[in-house]
């Protein structure tokens, strides 16, 4: 049974219409109305409000429109068109019934009220106001062009940025918008929007989280991203444009030291590398690493984060809503074939593998690796990205003297976890 308060005001009003007939033919008390109301038209009402319509002159309607719309109310209305789905000449015409109101004593509230029960035009109640106090007039409604959601490589670039690195709703409001440290991916999309929905979009810069966002709210877009069945299509029939962005948004290149066993002295310190991409859909992840391995990348699949745990990104706290999981690549070879098959997109993300490669190839995995990692870049503590690409080269000496250090950092903060955990 539909409760009234839940109702739209063009139905509320064909109620009230239903029950001053009632008790103009009958005379029939409010409780017999409510019951009638509730057999009849499936609709729960408060038996006040019924006794407030019959016997003390209420309406659904309140305010100064109750007396101009007595005549007036169109209850044929069966749709409530948008403003903006109107012509310039229907615009027109409500603006100047909305000058005439104006100048009668009604406020812009109230006008949007008259418009949308005489001319079924659902109307925002700024859009009034500009016209009565800003002097502003309708202008022309900006026709969008077709969306094109046929399968295409810029749709692959825009269903994996979606999955990654961007969000998408399909609520009243829907929206897909995407998030990225660098420019070079950002553009990328834009230019892919541009395809697909005929319309330019500009990003901007947040310097709460350091990366550049751009948002789209085509309706269309937004529905056909939220199923997961065309983000699989898409990934299976544009695999490398699709991985390429994969990669790019939710993951990158690694490269790090690492110790071969428990003893902390130097010789015990390797150069370790890898490329990943973690994401909380494990469907995704699955397909993604069997596609990889068509190409003759291979890789594995594990966990990164349990659902609740938390982990700074970007300098901010994030709890994990979901379990976590990320696509690894570790071997040499596969780390070479995927820079020649995928590669990435930004600049500084391709200099980074294509320093993680030369290092492989000159030292390997071996402490000359880890020395010569250390002379290209520096260890940053916490954000997302722990290895910085440094400016000017370190000396071979200096880049010894700064990984000493880094170990000594290490082992101190390795025995206050270890006493932490005693303690408790």
């Amino acid at each position: 049974m539909k409760k009234y308060h839940n109702l739209d005001l063009i139905t509320k009003l064909r109620i009230y219409n239903y029950v001053i007939e009632l008790r103009r033919r009958s005379r029939i008390g409010a409780v017999t109305i409510k019951r009638i109301l509730q057999e009849k038209l499936g609709v729960s009402i408060a038996t006040a409000t019924v006794d407030a319509w019959i016997n003390h002159g209420a309406t659904p309607i309140r305010g100064p429109t109750r007396n101009i719309l007595i005549d007036d109310i169109n209850l044929d209305l069966i749709n409530i068109r948008k403003y903006q789905e109107l012509s310039l000449e229907e615009r027109l015409k409500l603006y100047e019934e909305a000058l005439v109101l104006n100048s009668m004593g009604f406020k812009p509230s109230s006008i949007t009220t008259v418009l949308k029960l005489k001319h079924g035009v659902e109307i925002n109640k700024g859009t009034v106001g500009a016209w009565i106090y800003n002097n502003s007039r309708p202008r022309q409604a900006n026709i969008r062009p077709p969306i094109n959601l046929t399968p295409s490589v810029e749709l692959a670039i825009i269903a994996a940025a979606s999955v990654s690195d961007g969000s998408v709703t399909k609520e009243e409001k829907p929206r897909f918008s995407v998030q990225m440290k660098d420019h070079e991916p950002i553009e990328l999309i834009i230019d892919c929007l541009e395809k697909v929905t005929g319309y330019r979009y500009k990003d901007y810069y947040s310097s709460s989280t350091g990366a550049y966002i751009v948002q789209s709210g085509r309706r269309a877009l937004c529905e056909y991203l939220a199923n997961e069945s065309n983000i699989l299509d898409l990934l299976h029939r544009f695999l490398t444009e699709f991985l390429r962005m994969f990669f790019e948004a939710e993951g990158g290149p690694v490269g790090t030291i690492v110790k071969k066993s428990r003893k902390a002295d130097l010789t015990r310190i390797i150069f370790h590398a890898s490329i990943a991409v973690s994401n909380s859909n494990i469907r995704i992840l699955e397909e993604a690493r069997k596609e990889l391995l068509h190409l003759g990348i291979r890789s594995s699949i594990r966990l990164k984060a349990r659902a609740g745990e938390t982990k700074t990104i970007r300098g901010q706290e994030i709890r994990y809503k979901k379990p976590c999981y990320e696509v690894i690549i570790t071997s040499n070879d596969s780390i070479k074939r995927y820079s020649e098959k995928i590669g990435f997109i930004s600049r500084r993300k391709r200099e980074k593998l294509d320093d993680i490669i030369n290092i492989l190839e000159k030292y390997g995995r071996t402490e000359e690796g880890a020395i010569e990692w250390v002379r290209r870049y520096r260890y940053c503590e916490g954000g997302r990205e722990r290895w910085i690409r440094r400016q000017t080269l370190l000396s071979r000496e200096e880049a010894i003297s700064e990984l000493s250090r880094l170990l000594r950092e290490r082992r101190k903060n390795e025995q206050a976890v270890a006493d932490h955990t005693n303690y408790h």
